[in-house]
């Protein structure tokens, strides 16, 4: 992002098709891949416009990411003009609920005022810069990328980044790092509230947790809230609004526990209603 280049990630559990399919819509051209992945991307290059691949864990070979930051090459990165509010940073994409995903177009200040939001609305319940923050939750994903990697690195917070959810390990680092923030999803609640392996380490270093990316009901967040002794909040966004829209309030005092609470700072929202919702009434019966 610095030399304004456009990042788009993806899922490494995608088939080859999928992939494929992200890399000739975003028209990506340049390909950041680990070596355990080169026989899924392979294939599929020349139907693609990337030209070039760089490859992590790969050691010496010509396309490594280790031998790129061993190059010698004195020549200092020159500043580059970027207008924030309308050039793309990153370009996420969806998890195509309504036909194929597609790139939510998110441009510098996007990221920024999401930051901005967030802040506003926390008090002092909230962790301070002394955040300890578990991120198990991936990066290629948008919830991982501004909540948890971006928002967190902005606050000063230190990111135990977990590669994927084992339920030992996620409770072993949270013990022993003393995690006091936690940004969740459903089953992983449902995990805190119902398994038996919960009980065998020690949670009461977390204070702040928050569930999104799919509904959970009150009854599953009170269980999980009541047996770790941490209050789970809940919050509803979408990749095309970076992501956050609508956040339960930090002290939850002015929303009914169990919906994603109020609208953030400076954002309006739309309700449809479906026509079958609305009794039509003519003229004669309004009066």
């Amino acid at each position: 992002m610095l030399i304004s280049g456009v990042i788009t990630t993806a899922n490494p559990l995608y088939a080859s098709g999928e992939l494929e399919h992200q890399l000739k819509h975003s028209k990506a051209h340049c390909l950041f891949t680990t070596a355990d992945l080169l026989d899924k991307v392979n294939p599929i290059l020349q139907a693609t416009s990337v030209d070039e691949v760089c490859v992590f864990n790969s050691g010496d070979a010509a396309n490594s990411f280790e031998l790129l930051l061993q190059d010698d090459n004195d020549t200092e990165l020159q500043p580059v003009s970027i207008d924030a509010r309308t050039d793309i940073a990153i370009l996420p994409y969806s998890s195509g609920t309504t036909g194929l995903p597609k790139g939510g177009m998110l441009s510098h200040s996007n990221l920024v005022a999401h930051n901005i939001q967030i802040e506003t609305q926390q008090d002092a319940s909230c962790p301070d810069t002394e955040d300890s923050i578990i991120a198990v939750l991936p990066f290629f994903h948008i919830y991982g990328i501004t909540v948890i990697m971006n928002l967190g690195l902005c606050n000063g917070s230190s990111l135990i980044i977990v590669n994927g959810f084992k339920p030992e390990q996620f409770l072993g680092l949270i013990q022993q790092h003393r995690i006091n923030t936690a940004y969740l999803v459903p089953p992983i609640i449902l995990f805190l509230a119902n398994h038996p392996l919960v009980s065998n380490f020690d949670m009461s270093s977390l204070q702040y947790i928050m569930s999104g990316a799919a509904p959970i009901g009150d009854a599953q967040l009170q269980a999980a809230s009541k047996r770790i002794k941490c209050t789970v909040h809940q919050g509803y966004g979408l990749t095309e609004t970076s992501p956050v829209a609508l956040k339960e309030p930090d002290l939850l005092t002015s929303t009914k526990p169990g919906t994603v609470g109020v609208l953030m700072p400076n954002t309006d929202i739309s309700v449809p209603l479906s026509i079958d919702a609305v009794r039509l009434t003519s003229p004669q019966e309004s009066s």
